[in-house]
């Protein structure tokens, strides 16, 4: 998996790839937890990667895309979408309603980007990628890909795998 944050510094920093590829035709539950400049990924509940990076990491009023217009969608099912705060643990919007195959353009509005959050979903890959990067969810402060706030965060699976 590759899980992609804007910084103060860096629109595009972040953990560049799982360690475990995810097995194709089943589920797996995953987990971002962003805490300070560190970021955390989770298979199963098992510790996968971890990533520090050098400067804040944008938070506030996002856009939610499962999928986005940038990037392939990743094949795959998805649902249990679920963005918590750190620090009370509410669950923000309705984004946890979402089960279904991923398609380009489905959008939630209105979600707020935690400071420190638990970012966790399902997912089913049924593929790999062949080229690029495929999108699963993508929050964009700005409603744009690499823009100053685009990547609140970013998951994709990477080229050639069914890596988060």
């Amino acid at each position: 998996m590759h899980v992609r944050v804007a910084t103060t510094a860096d629109v595009n920093s972040g953990i560049w790839s799982s360690v475990q590829s995810l097995p194709l035709h089943i589920t797996t539950n995953v987990r971002v937890d962003a805490f300070g400049r560190d970021l955390f990924l989770f298979l199963n509940n098992t510790f996968d990667s971890m990533a520090t990076v050098s400067a804040d990491r944008i938070s506030g009023e996002a856009t939610l895309y499962i999928s986005d217009p940038w990037y392939a969608s990743a094949v795959a099912d998805i649902g249990s979408i679920k963005m918590e705060s750190f620090s009370s643990f509410p669950q923000i919007g309705d984004s946890g309603a979402f089960n279904g195959p991923l398609s380009k353009l489905v959008v939630i509005e209105s979600i707020t980007v935690p400071p420190n959050f638990s970012l966790s979903f399902s997912i089913k890959p049924h593929d790999t990628v062949s080229g690029g990067l495929a999108s699963i969810i993508h929050y964009s402060g700005d409603q744009t890909d690499l823009g100053a706030r685009g990547r609140m965060p970013g998951t994709y699976f990477y080229k050639g795998t069914h890596h988060l």
